[in-house]
């Protein structure tokens, strides 16, 4: 299910077309997916939990200043792949 969340953020980013950098991408196998975005002034940090809890934490980087620090669980993986269109559309904009 993870490489399947995986393909979804990768394809999103690719589409937007837009100034967001996937600078980094963990794979935990079967226990953790974890991205790092960035943009030319903001970073993003997001982390997928097999149950699909769902973190995502976004930051300007010169003032470190909190755009959006966020912690949910979903029931469904369309639930999920909502929630992270939303985020990294709202990111990609900052």
């Amino acid at each position: 299910m993870l490489s399947s969340i995986q393909q979804y953020i990768n394809s999103l980013i690719d589409e937007l077309d837009r100034n967001v950098v996937i600078e980094d991408v963990i794979f935990y196998e079967k226990a953790k997916l974890e991205y790092a975005l960035s943009t030319t002034s903001h970073m993003a940090s997001i982390s997928i939990l097999p149950d699909l809890t769902y973190d995502f934490f976004a930051e300007e980087i010169a003032s470190e200043e909190v755009y959006l620090m966020k912690t949910k669980y979903f029931s469904s993986t369309e639930e999920l792949f909502s929630q992270l269109t939303k985020d990294i559309l709202s990111f990609s904009e900052l």
